[in-house]
């Protein structure tokens, strides 16, 4: 990035090229922006994804702020919205389940957001997790031929 300009959205703060383009910032679901540090990746001069630092959020909490928190929706309703048993969303909003690919569908019809938000948000905190302990599992690199 040739020139830095300090941005901030919701009340976070991070850094953004100052010829990249930032409108995917103002069109993004506000509970995206909730809670923890997010740094927004730019690539192409477009943010093609982002690496939450820290301990992120679950997934199921960023559904409940969309979901229950935001609009008010009991878990039955969203449930029934969502076409899933209220088991189903319940075990995602307590951290007991995380976002499957048909969840991340049915989250992106509901929210009018795209499916690979969904399945990115729940890939970082995979990620997060596993790197935790990363240092438990001993596996040695190929050998260059």
């Amino acid at each position: 990035m040739d020139h830095e300009t300090p941005i901030s959205f919701s009340r976070r703060h991070g850094y953004i090229s100052s010829d990249a383009e930032i409108t995917i910032i103002d069109d993004a679901p506000p509970f995206l922006t909730l809670k923890k540090l997010i740094i927004l990746t730019i690539i192409n001069k477009k943010v093609t994804y982002m690496t939450i630092m820290h301990e992120p959020l679950h997934p199921g909490e960023i559904v409940k702020d969309a979901l229950i928190d935001g609009p008010g929706l009991s878990v039955t309703e969203a449930a029934n919205k969502l076409g899933v048993s209220r088991t189903s969303l319940s075990r995602l909003l307590n951290g007991h389940a995380g976002i499957s690919p048909e969840m991340a569908l049915r989250l992106s019809k509901l929210l009018k957001t795209s499916i690979e938000m969904w399945i990115n948000i729940q890939a970082q905190y995979d990620t997060w997790k596993i790197s935790r302990i990363s240092h438990k599992i001993k596996v040695k690199p190929l050998k260059a031929a």
